[in-house]
Order: C-alpha cells, then sequence, then structure tokens
C-alpha cells in the first residue's frame, strides 16, 4: 500500500517536450498565434492540459481542414495515433501541435494556411 504503480499514462512520466533539443513540429511565428492555438487547445480539452482523439476530431472538423482536404476521420486519428506518446491516449500541447504539423503533410496544405483555419475555429 501507499506505492505508486508507474505508468506510461501518468504526466509525470511522460518524457518533457522542453528540453533544448530540436522539435519536431509547429512552431508559431508570434506569440499572438502561439497564444490563439492555445485558446483552441484549452477550448476543444474543456480547460484540461491534454486532448483526446474524439476533441482533437472535432477541432479538424469545426477547422474545416477534413472538408478541405478530402482527409477520412480514420486518417485524423491516425494522425493522432502517430504523435501521441505511446501507452498514452491523449497528447498535451506540443503534441498537438506535431499532429497539425502531420495533418498539413498529409493533406498537402502549407502548415501556415492548417495554422490559419485552427485558429479561426476558435473564434466562430
Amino acid at each position: 500500500f501507499g506505492s505508486r504503480i508507474w505508468s506510461p499514462a501518468r504526466p509525470e512520466n511522460r518524457p518533457s517536450h522542453s528540453q533544448g533539443s530540436a522539435s519536431v513540429g509547429l512552431r508559431p511565428r508570434s506569440g499572438d498565434m502561439e497564444a490563439q492555438l492555445m485558446d483552441v487547445f484549452t477550448a476543444f480539452t474543456g480547460g484540461v492540459a491534454e486532448m483526446d482523439g474524439r476533441s482533437f476530431l472535432k477541432c479538424v472538423r469545426s477547422s474545416g481542414v477534413l472538408a478541405n482536404s478530402g482527409l477520412r476521420t480514420s486518417d485524423v486519428d491516425l494522425v493522432f495515433v502517430k504523435c501521441k506518446t505511446k501507452g498514452c491516449r491523449k497528447v498535451d500541447f506540443h503534441e498537438f501541435l506535431q499532429c497539425l504539423a502531420e495533418l498539413s503533410a498529409r493533406t498537402g496544405l502549407e502548415e501556415a494556411e492548417v495554422l490559419r483555419l485552427v485558429c479561426a475555429c476558435a473564434a466562430a
């Protein structure tokens, strides 16, 4: 009793993304865009620090990326699974940005366009 079982799903056991290594994914150019993306992220997570696949799909649908690209919902699910930490069911903000980068690669849209569409869905 009292000992905690290690699980990769626990936030304290996840690898830290704030280390000095080169990061893969989108890097917003301005603090304003990063703030807008964080607003979208928190809006779709309900204020929680992590987003599940269902919320990510809702975000992609409401942004219009799914409708304009010819992707199916299963493709969006595959992007989510590819970017999340192994053993976890949710993504944090950094992994959310990686999902958007992968989504732009699969759709053929520019990364800036995907960011613009996602940021625009926050205002809607």
